[in-house]
């Protein structure tokens, strides 16, 4: 999208709803921060969530703001060490099942198999990892995951075989744990209790809370790790590296790897450190997918003109409204391109920077703090488990960084090799 050529906000006919843009600062903070009455969530999200997840709309958003209040407290920052150490001791075991002490791997997979059952054990326990096996879930959910975004469109998913497949083995999964009571104790467990999430709903919910969890982290975790490891980006690795504990000898003692993976995790719950930063500008210049909302009534969005844009009203408009007819209309707000937006994140956006420090603007829209921007929503409906995957995509980092010596290496490398070795 080109917003010099459509302007701050233009409108999209895609899978046969109309779609209105948004990328004026001011109608951002007006997106976020309205309240429902004027620019609704649930109308908006629910047509996704009952075709993905399969939650009927008028059972489960009812329990939706508890839900998020729930894991708000559970995932709450003063108890992040606590949650974070048993996933570090489980990262590093599946880091050196797949890495060993040297090698090749390809950087995604290895985000995967480092992120994955740890993440899962974390929130749904060890007993639920146990009974179904790691590698059988994990392929089911990358599976599911691949499929999301055509799921979510209106194409029938008979016709979408893999999705509709690995879905159905996700929700037998949690079906079976249910009935033997893995997640008792369990975070999944006290988020359904306190939510007072119906039983015949508690598999469709968790595997919303499954996809919430994995499905940006891997991506984020990946491109984390490899900006830092680009040449140009040398100083800002040296910076992480100088806070980084020192390696394991060969041989550790039990007492040194638990101080180890403690200096770890207190490395990457540091908000203000070298690593938090890097991977919040990461996060911000790779951040998939929209926000969504719907207006609920007629209503005015301010621009960055000074003029008003008009939604759903279609008659007695100023001269200074730029005019929007459909009704029921659906605004969207998309990340990726905001985040390189001068006016929220100052000159040169579109380079990495961890130090970036001209954020003014972005102080003065709803929900918005840091460099991260709204990659994790913004208002009330802002992400409630983004302490969480920031410290945990912090953690794979860091693990990853402490252990080993890592270079990128690419296929036209080499391809370039195996030429030269020819000749």
């Amino acid at each position: 999208m080109d917003i010099e050529v459509y302007g701050d906000a233009f409108t999209l006919k895609l899978a046969g709803r109309s779609m209105t843009f948004l990328f004026s600062p001011p109608a951002i903070q007006h997106f976020f921060s309205a309240p429902d009455a004027e620019i609704a969530f649930r109308p908006a999200i629910q047509p996704f969530t009952q075709r993905v997840f399969g939650l009927p709309s008028d059972r489960f958003f009812p329990k939706h703001s508890a839900m998020l209040a729930a894991l708000r407290g559970l995932l709450a920052p003063d108890s992040l060490r606590s949650r974070l150490q048993p996933v570090a001791a489980a990262m590093q075991k599946r880091l050196h099942a797949l890495w060993g002490d040297c090698g090749e791997v390809g950087l995604l997979e290895a985000v995967k198999e480092v992120l994955f059952a740890p993440t899962v054990q974390a929130l749904f326990g060890a007993e639920f990892c146990s009974r179904h096996g790691p590698a059988a879930l994990a392929d089911a959910f990358f599976k599911f995951e691949s499929g999301f975004e055509l799921a979510a469109s209106p194409l029938p998913h008979i016709l979408q075989r893999s999705f509709s497949a690995s879905r159905a083995r996700l929700l037998a999964s949690f079906r079976a744990s249910l009935a033997a009571g893995d997640f008792e104790g369990e975070l999944i467990g006290d988020l359904i209790r306190q939510s007072e999430i119906e039983a015949d709903l508690a598999p469709n919910a968790m595997l919303a809370v499954l996809w919430a969890a994995l499905s940006n982290s891997v991506p984020a975790a990946f491109w984390s790790t490899a900006f830092l490891l680009l040449p140009q980006h040398c100083s800002h690795l040296d910076a992480v590296l100088k806070t980084l504990p020192p390696a394991l000898p060969a041989g550790a003692t039990s007492a040194e790897t638990c101080e180890y993976l403690e200096s770890l995790v207190q490395v990457a719950l540091d908000r203000r450190g070298p690593l938090a930063a890097t991977v919040a500008e990461a996060v911000r210049l790779r951040s998939p997918g929209v926000d969504l909302r719907m207006a609920a009534c007629d209503t005015c969005m301010p621009m960055d003109d000074g003029r008003q844009l008009s939604i759903k009203k279609a008659c007695n408009l100023s001269q200074r409204c730029i005019r929007i007819t459909q009704s029921g209309q659906l605004l969207a707000v998309s990340p990726y391109e905001s985040h390189l937006d001068e006016r929220l994140f100052g000159s040169r956006a579109f380079d990495y920077n961890p130090c970036r420090g001209d954020l003014a603007a972005v102080t003065g829209v709803a929900g918005i703090g840091g460099v991260a921007g709204f990659a994790f929503g913004g208002g009330r409906y802002r992400c409630p488990g983004r302490f969480f995957a920031e410290a945990e995509i912090a953690l794979v980092v860091a693990l990853l960084l402490s252990r080993y010596s890592l270079t990128l290496s690419t296929r036209a490398q080499e391809t370039g090799r195996r030429a030269l070795a020819e000749e």
